[in-house]
């Protein structure tokens, strides 16, 4: 174990298993191998600038952000109760949110991730991001746009590399790279990764990003494409970070397991509205299709309210207790009946004829009683128009407009 080219195929055999999704337990106890020996053999130390770190010692970042994403897809045990299942999930979301921790708090002691990224990533490490919801769909569809386009510079890349370090083997003799580049560390033979250009990392930040921007280049050398690999590994673990989270704030705060769940469900069905004794002789559902009540009811509060339920039972046929009768729709049926609901206005009403238009149509039926009534009502009207006339004198009633 102490060969250091050992330790980085033990973590590329980790990070391939890691990327099939198989023998999740054994690669776990790899990379926990791997951490430990890299501590041991003092790989990275704590003060170490990223400039002094080699391009095979820049492989131990990955550990802690693989482990974070083999504890969040970590199965359950087969045959647990649920209890220890909700168990086993708490340790395995725990554990993942230590992994991704650990990550980011190792990245951000070397300086491994460029100024813009680790800007952008700080409110979803740090804690619940305080904000507000279009900033955080904003930075959300930021962060897919640089992982999109951070997987594309590094598939090409990770390509002509296999390709030029591979092309004096057999093809059958080639090992298979993995299908996403998250778990693609590049380990390929001996003296074809060596360290290349080490004195780049000072200048790369500053000429790939500037102030609160990131962009992407192409990787030129295997200490190119590691740097960039750390962005990819960044942008993933946080968004896992940020969802163990959220699900570990639900399972401690989700009810004990071993409720009586069918004892529970039978207590509360009795108070269901819908149920036959409740109905009565009138059985079937509550509620129609379209949502209209189809008998009378009581809201009391959610389906879990039981004291709710009870304090309206003990109410009825108390003094002063009163059920409802009848519906909304016939409630206004009969209200329209006695006269109280008053229909007028809108496109009806100015399509209705006028009081004189109706007396002029009734005028036109000649010989009826009715074209009578409607001369004689003309000729009061015309009468009372005259008498008016001649009793208010034209401008008697404007002084406005006096010298």
């Amino acid at each position: 174990m102490s060969d250091p080219e050992s330790l980085t195929g033990r973590l590329d055999e980790a990070a391939r298993l890691a990327g099939a999704r198989r023998d999740v337990p054994h690669a776990l106890a790899l990379l926990a191998d791997v951490a430990r020996a890299a501590d041991a053999l003092g790989v990275v130390s704590a003060n170490e600038p990223l400039r002094e770190i080699s391009t095979h010692a820049l492989r131990v970042f990955f550990v802690p952000s693989l482990q974070a994403q083999l504890e969040d897809a970590r199965p359950m045990p087969p045959g647990a109760s649920e209890g220890d299942r909700m168990h086993a999930r708490k340790q395995h979301v725990e554990a993942c949110v230590g992994a991704a921790r650990l990550f980011f708090t190792t990245a951000t002691r070397h300086g491994a991730l460029p100024p813009a990224i680790a800007v952008m990533l700080r409110q979803q490490v740090q804690g619940p991001a305080a904000l507000a919801p279009a900033e955080r769909r904003h930075l959300k569809i930021q962060l897919l746009r640089i992982e999109k386009e951070v997987v594309r510079l590094l598939d090409a890349f990770r390509s002509a590399f296999r390709a030029r370090a591979y092309e004096r083997h057999a093809p059958a003799s080639r090992p298979p790279a993995p299908d996403d580049a998250f778990y693609d560390l590049l380990v390929v033979p001996r003296g074809d990764d060596e360290d290349e250009d080490e004195d780049e990392d000072e200048g790369a930040d500053a000429a790939a990003s500037a102030p609160g921007t990131y962009e992407a280049r192409p990787p030129r050398t295997l200490r190119d494409y590691l740097r960039m690999l750390l962005v990819l590994h960044a942008v993933r673990t946080a968004g896992i970070l940020d969802g163990a989270r959220q699900e570990l704030a639900m399972l401690q705060h989700a009810p004990p397991p071993g409720r009586d769940a069918p004892a529970a469900e039978a207590h509360d069905a009795a108070w269901r509205l819908d149920t036959p004794w409740f109905a009565g002789a009138q059985g079937g559902p509550l509620l129609g299709e379209g949502g209209k009540p189809l008998r009378p009811f009581v809201i009391t509060g959610r389906a879990s309210d039981v004291g709710a339920r009870r304090e309206a039972q003990a109410r009825v046929f108390r003094p002063s207790h009163r059920l409802p009768t009848m519906s909304i729709d016939e409630y206004l049926a009969e209200e329209e009946r006695r006269g109280n609901v008053v229909r007028s206005g809108g496109p009806a009403q100015q399509a209705a004829a006028t009081p004189r238009e109706q007396r002029a149509e009734r005028a036109e039926l000649d010989g009826t009683r009715a074209a009578e009534d409607a001369a004689e009502e003309a000729r009061q009207e015309a009468l009372r128009w005259d008498a008016y006339t001649e009793s208010h004198k034209r401008g008697a009633g404007n002084t406005m407009n006096r010298g």
